[in-house]
């Protein structure tokens, strides 16, 4: 009983000292955005188009759950998606939503009076069981330091019926070169990268099934040199574009 305390201890520990990481390293980035906003902004444009080929393969509707918000430039755009009562941007950093998010969504035309931003952490969420029709996240997935338990409480807030969509989540290639997420990692980011049979693996268990499919939306000059045959069969060797579609298994 007293080792079993122990380990749960020691779990917790390792749990707040991530988190703790993970704002530091939330307060720099943010600095970095401030310090280099046209930059970012830029980057954020690439992204648009990724939005604009999701809403037309799904139907964006109800209350709706960003997790790893940031930037809050998804909760910008789905909050002018018709049949949207409210979307929860969450983030672990109040900061990056507060400077950062509230600036994006200005700039994006957003409808700030649907989107509320909830300051919380990913191994927790704070909200009631059933409440969402869809939670959507932006290459969040990966810094979970639980994979497990996320995904456990995106199952658990989504409404049944409801759907998960992940976006520009990276997937271990077959050949690796280098260590992923180095120099993230240094800064004191947490950064994992899963194979698709792990992802499928964390998401049955959680109960959700995992539809993986590729995304050549994103429009930059990497990933748009990627849609030219022969370059895209080296989508899941040598690099990734995907898009994660995962339903909520009714019990």
């Amino acid at each position: 009983m007293a080792l079993n305390k122990t380990k749960l201890n020691k779990r917790q520990d390792k749990i707040l000292d991530t988190i703790a990481k993970e704002i530091a390293y939330s307060s720099k980035k943010t600095n970095w955005i401030k310090s280099n906003f046209d930059v970012f902004f830029k980057e954020i444009e690439c992204r648009l188009p990724i939005f604009n080929n999701l809403r037309e393969k799904y139907n964006f509707h109800g209350e709706i759950l960003e997790i790893g918000a940031g930037s809050c430039w998804l909760s910008a755009l789905i909050s002018k998606t018709p049949g949207i009562r409210k979307i929860y941007a969450l983030d672990i950093s109040r900061d990056l939503l507060e400077m950062i998010g509230a600036d994006i969504i200005c700039r994006l035309n957003g409808n700030k009076e649907k989107i509320e931003f909830i300051n919380a952490d990913f191994n927790n969420l704070p909200f009631e069981n059933n409440k969402f029709n869809i939670v959507i996240c932006d290459a969040s997935l990966h810094h979970a330091p639980n994979l497990s338990i996320l995904l456990k409480e995106i199952f658990r807030v989504l409404k049944a019926g409801g759907f998960l969509i992940a976006i520009r989540e990276p997937i271990k290639p077959l050949i690796c070169w280098r260590k992923f997420g180095k120099s993230e990692i240094a800064k004191g980011a947490t950064e994992n990268i899963y194979s698709k049979r792990e992802w499928k693996k964390y998401f049955k268990e959680a109960g959700l099934i995992l539809d993986i499919t590729e995304d050549f939306s994103q429009d930059d000059f990497k990933t748009s040199a990627f849609r030219i045959f022969p370059f895209r069969f080296l989508n899941g060797i040598l690099f990734s574009r995907y898009c994660f579609f995962a339903k909520k298994c009714n019990s």
